[in-house]
């Protein structure tokens, strides 16, 4: 709720509906008189046609992009870490990808991870130990910003003063509960809007509002028609009915295109959905079972709108220049996807390090259990930055690393 309300336009919105949308109402109902022109009835449900012919015409010039050229790639875009993979791929990143810079930063020689056999209280994470094996000399501000988080310097982090061991390494006791503030620092910093108007085209992101104004116009119009012809009703019983499903509305539609998971979508749709919907339909149900012209017309505007807010999502136009990085992003991943066993060995003899160093680029590609089953027979040599106790198994390993880019990215 707290980041809905932060979205200014909402909250205009919503002011200007409660203070303005009541006396328009009455100014229709009683000073234009709508009930005694079925001509401008059915105006106010073909504008959400005419919007939606807009808003495909929008999409096309201004949303739909080119198909990214694929070619063969064995390896991820050079110069890009995993973090900025998923950023190019998907827009925008999340705990989970930023975490598998742990990885990254692990196969470049940073870091090394001991593991040993002992479980953490309530957790599936084997105790841990992080140690930085040399200072970052690389030009990347967020592994830079990543590393800085693991090894703070004194004074920077609050939990400095707590810490047990030296700058040089840090267990998992002292990163619980701290390093997931770095993780959305990092997340913050990557996912700003200077960074979105180099893989989205600036042009495409502003016509989405265009496009939002039209869906709200719509659902008011198809909403007005049918409570005002409802003559047994209160007029202030009817604004308040439109108030309140026009705010229910509002709150889906930032839910639904706004990135939540899909639970809180699915949730929000049944909740938002029904005092969007449910307040008119009680007030004109019995109006419009009785006028099948405007219950047809009333379904085809709430069809035009579902079809808007599905199409605002994906107005975002990439540049040339992301559109041929996702090219090489996607024949990486069609590659690991359809490649063989006889070749994955091919590739370990090649480079015996080829596994751990796609590794972080298949977990924010979300391909790493394809690639173990692959893999997890064909005899792979026990990473140099990865320490354990018991004997090495490519599946223990995956898991073990897997918990602990869980572990730290979360508040637990």
């Amino acid at each position: 709720m707290k980041k809905l309300l932060k979205n200014n336009y909402l909250i205009l919105t919503i002011i200007i509906t409660i203070f303005i949308y009541p006396k328009t109402i009455w100014a229709i109902t009683y000073d234009y008189n709508i009930n005694d022109n079925g001509i401008i009835n059915y105006i106010f449900y073909v504008i959400p046609i005419i919007f939606l012919i807009i808003t495909i015409l929008i999409w096309h010039k201004f949303g739909k992009n080119e198909k990214p050229i694929e070619t063969t790639e064995m390896y991820p875009p050079k110069a890009l870490n995993s973090l900025e993979v998923a950023f190019y791929n998907k827009g925008s990143v999340n705990k989970k990808d930023a975490a598998t810079l742990l990885i990254y930063l692990a196969n470049k020689g940073y870091l090394n991870i001991s593991i040993s056999n002992k479980q953490l209280p309530s957790s599936k994470v084997n105790d841990f130990k992080i140690t930085k094996l040399k200072e970052y000399d690389g030009t990347d501000l967020y592994e830079q910003q990543f590393i800085d988080g693991l090894f703070p310097k004194k004074g920077k982090n609050s939990f400095q003063k707590n810490r047990e061991n030296s700058n040089e390494s840090i267990t998992s006791k002292e990163l619980q509960n701290n390093f997931y503030i770095t993780i959305i620092k990092l997340l913050k910093n990557i996912n700003n809007q200077e960074n979105r108007n180099k893989i989205f085209e600036k042009k495409s992101l502003n016509k989405r509002m265009i496009i939002i104004s039209m869906i709200i116009i719509s659902y008011l119009l198809i909403t007005i028609v049918p409570i005002t012809q409802y003559n047994n009703t209160n007029i202030k019983t009817s604004i308040l009915c439109v108030l309140l499903s026009f705010t229910g509305f509002l709150l889906l539609f930032n839910i639904l295109t706004g990135k939540y998971p899909k639970t809180i979508k699915l949730i929000s749709t049944i909740i938002f959905g029904s005092v969007a919907i449910i307040p008119p339909m009680l007030l004109v149900l019995q109006e419009l079972l009785h006028d099948t012209i405007s219950l047809f017309s009333y379904i085809i505007g709430l069809l035009s709108i579902e079809i808007m807010i599905l199409l605002t999502n994906n107005i975002k136009k990439r540049t040339p220049y992301d559109n041929e990085i996702l090219g090489k992003i996607k024949s990486f991943k069609i590659f690991l996807q359809t490649i063989d066993k006889s070749q994955l060995e091919e590739l370990q003899k090649q480079d015996p390090n080829y596994f751990y160093h796609i590794l972080p680029y298949t977990n924010v590609l979300g391909i790493s259990k394809q690639l173990i089953k692959k893999i997890e027979n064909i005899n792979i040599q026990e990473p140099t930055w990865y320490n354990t106790k018991e004997d090495f198994n490519l599946i223990s390993f995956y898991n073990n690393i897997n918990n602990i880019m869980i572990y730290i990215s979360n508040k637990t």
